[in-house]
């Protein structure tokens, strides 16, 4: 089903139980999944009454173009007239050691995160159904066991607010053509071809093997 923006308020996208929430921060890396989040939810607010809505961005410093991707973000923000709030961090050696890169980079976003949600606010997250189905098998192939069968949750506290998914029943495919047919730009990060990470090999090497068994 193709992807629109009046999806965010049904009881898939989960966001109508917060629309008189005090704001709406969207963490926005300048990817596909989080650039259709942000086009989707200014949109929204075009059409109806919606919580303010801001932006945020974590620079993870990981990339030669990190900083170049902060700007690409900054500037689609100045375009839509949203403030956007920009960290950079420095992932600590040991833990990358003892946790990985991944691991790493998602708990001090995650920190960051916590520190900025102010009381009430709703934290938007752009992971979509393909990252569900990826966490999913992570979680299994890791010795997860039935814990792991919930994967991510659509919706979950954090800090003093709480942090939606409102992309999770949506594939990766419908939202590349919303991108499109909306004329989108985006960042595309080169670590998401690189193998040695399980995510990835799982999601270029497993994953279609399975969607053409059962699609």
């Amino acid at each position: 089903m193709a992807f629109s923006y009046q999806q965010l308020v049904t009881h898939s996208g989960g966001l109508k139980p917060y629309l008189k929430a005090p704001a709406w921060v969207v963490a926005v890396s300048g990817g596909l999944d989080s650039m259709c989040l942000l086009h989707a939810l200014v949109k929204l607010q075009e059409s109806q009454p919606c919580p303010p809505l801001r932006v945020m961005h974590i620079n993870h410093n990981l990339q030669l173009k990190a900083d170049q991707w902060q700007q690409n973000v900054e500037k689609k923000c100045q375009q839509y007239d949203l403030a956007c709030m920009s960290y950079k961090v420095t992932l600590c050696p040991l833990e990358q050691r003892q946790l990985g890169v991944e691991a790493t980079a998602r708990n001090a976003r995650y920190d960051i995160f916590k520190q900025h949600v102010q009381v009430g606010e709703v934290l938007l997250l752009g992971q979509h159904a393909d990252d569900q189905s990826e966490t999913l098998f992570l979680r299994l192939l890791r010795g997860a066991g039935v814990a792991g069968l919930r994967a991510m949750p659509q919706q979950r506290k954090l800090g003093l607010g709480c942090l939606v998914r409102p992309l999770l029943h949506v594939r990766k495919t419908d939202l590349f053509a919303y991108a499109q047919t909306c004329d989108l730009t985006w960042n595309e990060d080169p670590s998401n071809q690189n193998h040695d990470f399980d995510r990835n090999y799982l999601r270029h090497q497993v994953m279609p093997l399975l969607r053409q068994r059962w699609p």
